[in-house]
C-alpha cells in the first residue's frame, strides 16, 4: 500500500500546477524505465517551465536508454517555444548522449533543416563523438545506412565525428553484405561526405573498397595543399586529411615542402599541427632536418611539437648531436622540459647536450686562446666608450643609447669578463634564434640581409647592419634563408689589446652614459 501511495503521489506531483512541485517530483523519481514512461506520459520535456525541463533532461541522463526518447529530444531541440541557455544545452547533450543511438537516428530522420542552428549542430557533434568513442560495432553500419541526400548536413557531422573519435583498435566486422552497403552508401554521398567516409574507412582498414576514389581524392588534396590562393586553414585541412589517408614519408615530404621561410607563420603553424597527427617513424627525423629552414617563430613552434613524443625528443637530440641544429635553437624552457623528461635516457642526453651551449667555435679557438688574457688587464673606461661608439653602438643599445639590431647590452657587466670577451671574439658560439642573419632575395633580384625583426602573414621586416628597416611583401620574395650565423661579424681581434681591455672596462662600469 505504501508503494502504491508513493507512486500516486509522484504521479500527482508530475502533473501538479505548481512548478516547484513538478520539478521536485522529477528529481525524486526512481531512475528506471517506468519513470521514463511517466515523464513521457506527462510530456515533461515540453513543460512550460525551464527548470522542469532542465530537471527532466538531467533525470533522463541518469536513466536506462529508451528508444522513444531520441525523437522527443529532437522535437525539443526543434521547438520554437523553448528559450535555450548553456545549462539546458549541456543537459540536453547529456540526455542525448545517454540515448545516443535513438537520438542520432531521430536526427537523421528529421532531415538537415535543423542543422542551421549552431547550438543543435554542436549537440549532434558531441553526441556523435560520444557514440563513436564507445565503438558500437553492432549498430554503426545500420546508422550510416540512414544517411542520404536529405540529411547530408547531419550525415556529415556523424561521418566527421566517427572518423575522428572511433578507437583505432576497434574494427567492425565487415562481411560481404556490409562491404556492399558501404560501397552503396559511398555512391550516394556528395563530395565532402565521400571524403569523410573514406577517412572512416581508412580507420577501419577498408579503404581498399574505394581504390579509384582514394587515388582521385589524394590528388585533389595535394592540389589544395599547394594552392596559395586558399586560406591557411583550408590548406591545413587538406594536409590533415592527407596524413590520415596516407601517413608515409612521401606525404610528410609534400607537406614539409610548404613549410618554409617564405610561407606565412599562420600557414606554417597550421601545417605543422597537421604533421603532428602523423605516426610514421620517419616523421620526427624529417621535422628535425627541416628546422634550419624555418624562421624563429615557426622553428620554436615546431620544436614544441617535437617535445610531445619521446621518439621525437630523441630525434631532436640526435639533430643536436649531428650538428643539424645548434643547441641555442632550443629555448631555455624547452631544454628544461627535455631535462625533466619521464624517459631517463632523454633526460640524461639533454643534460649532457645542453652543456654544449656557449662552447667556442672550433675555427675561433686559437684566437680566443690568444686574447683571453686581455680579460685580466685593466682598461680605460673612457677610451672604452669611444671604442663602443665606433664599433658597437650602431647595433647595440647600452644604457639607453645605441642601435637595436643586436641585443641590448645594458647590464651585461653582471657577467664574467671572460665570458663577455669570448662573445666578442666568437659571436657564433651561442646565437639566439632572433639574432641570426637572414638573406632575402626578391623577384627583382634585390638582396636584403640582416636580422628578421618581424614577420606577419603578408610581410617580413629585415633590420640591416646599419639599423635600417626593410619591409618586404611575401609575394615579392623569391628566396629566403639563414646561414645560422650571428648578425654580429667576426673580426674584433683586429682591435688592439688595450682597446679590447678598455671596451670591457666600459661595459663593466655601472650606470655609464655614452
Amino acid at each position: 500500500h505504501l508503494n502504491r501511495r508513493l507512486e500516486q503521489a509522484l504521479q500527482n506531483g508530475l502533473q501538479h500546477p505548481s512548478v516547484a512541485v513538478r520539478r521536485a517530483a522529477v528529481m525524486v523519481l526512481p531512475r528506471n524505465a517506468a519513470s521514463i514512461d511517466e515523464m513521457r506520459k506527462y510530456n515533461l520535456l515540453q513543460d512550460s517551465d525551464a527548470q522542469v525541463r532542465l530537471a527532466t533532461l538531467l533525470a533522463i541522463s541518469e536513466m536506462p536508454p529508451n528508444d522513444a526518447i531520441g525523437s522527443q529530444l529532437v522535437s525539443l531541440l526543434d521547438s520554437t517555444n523553448v528559450s535555450w541557455d548553456r545549462w539546458l544545452d549541456d543537459a540536453a547533450t547529456c540526455a542525448a548522449a545517454r540515448n545516443d543511438l535513438s537520438f542520432l537516428k531521430a536526427m537523421l530522420a528529421s532531415g538537415s533543416a535543423n542543422m542551421a542552428d549552431e547550438g543543435i549542430g554542436e549537440i549532434v557533434q558531441r553526441v556523435a563523438t560520444h557514440y563513436a568513442m564507445r565503438a558500437p560495432k553492432g549498430s554503426v553500419l545500420s546508422l550510416l545506412a540512414r544517411i542520404n541526400s536529405g540529411n547530408s548536413a547531419i550525415g556529415g557531422v556523424l561521418l566527421q565525428s566517427f572518423a575522428s573519435a572511433w578507437p583505432s583498435d576497434e574494427l567492425p566486422a565487415l562481411d560481404d553484405a556490409s562491404r556492399n552497403e558501404l560501397q552503396k552508401l559511398m555512391d550516394g554521398l556528395d563530395g565532402h561526405n565521400q571524403t569523410r567516409l573514406l577517412l572512416l574507412a581508412q580507420k577501419w582498414h577498408c579503404a581498399d573498397l574505394f581504390p579509384k576514389l582514394l587515388s582521385s581524392l589524394t590528388q585533389s588534396l595535394q592540389s589544395r595543399l599547394a594552392d596559395a590562393s586558399l586560406s591557411a586553414s583550408e590548406r591545413a585541412d587538406a594536409a590533415s586529411q592527407l596524413v590520415a589517408l596516407e601517413d608515409h614519408p612521401g606525404t610528410i615530404g609534400l607537406i614539409l615542402a610548404q613549410v618554409n621561410a617564405v610561407s606565412s607563420p599562420e600557414l606554417n603553424i597550421e601545417l605543422i599541427k597537421a604533421l603532428s597527427e602523423s605516426h610514421d617513424p620517419q616523421t620526427g627525423p624529417a621535422l628535425v632536418r627541416h628546422l634550419r629552414e624555418l624562421t624563429p617563430t615557426t622553428r620554436r613552434f615546431q620544436i614544441t611539437v617535437l617535445l610531445r613524443r619521446t621518439e621525437w625528443c630523441s630525434a631532436l637530440l640526435d639533430g643536436v648531436e649531428k650538428g643539424l641544429l645548434q643547441p641555442s635553437d632550443i629555448a631555455t624552457e624547452q631544454w628544461a622540459q627535455l631535462k625533466a623528461s619521464a624517459d631517463s635516457a632523454i633526460a640524461k642526453r639533454a643534460e649532457t647536450l645542453s652543456g654544449s651551449l656557449g662552447v667556442v667555435t672550433p675555427d675561433r679557438a686559437e684566437i680566443v686562446k690568444k686574447f683571453l688574457p686581455v680579460a685580466a688587464m685593466r682598461g680605460d673606461a673612457n677610451r672604452g666608450r669611444e671604442v663602443f661608439t665606433q664599433n658597437c653602438a650602431i647595433c647595440h643599445t647600452f644604457n639607453g643609447r645605441g642601435g637595436k639590431v643586436g641585443p641590448d647590452l645594458t647590464g651585461v657587466g653582471a657577467r664574467d669578463k671572460k665570458d663577455i670577451l669570448i662573445d666578442i671574439l666568437d659571436p657564433n658560439r651561442s646565437v639566439e634564434a632572433n639574432y641570426r642573419a637572414w638573406n632575402v632575395v626578391t623577384r627583382d633580384d634585390e638582396t636584403y640581409s640582416g636580422r628578421l625583426e618581424t614577420e606577419t602573414q603578408t610581410t617580413v621586416e629585415i633590420l640591416d647592419s646599419a639599423g635600417q628597416k626593410h619591409i618586404i611583401q611575401r609575394r615579392d620574395i623569391k628566396e629566403m634563408n639563414t646561414s645560422g650565423l650571428s648578425i654580429m661579424p667576426n673580426g674584433f681581434e683586429s682591435l688592439s689589446e688595450n682597446d679590447l681591455a678598455s671596451l670591457l672596462s666600459f661595459l663593466m662600469t655601472p650606470n655609464t652614459a655614452l
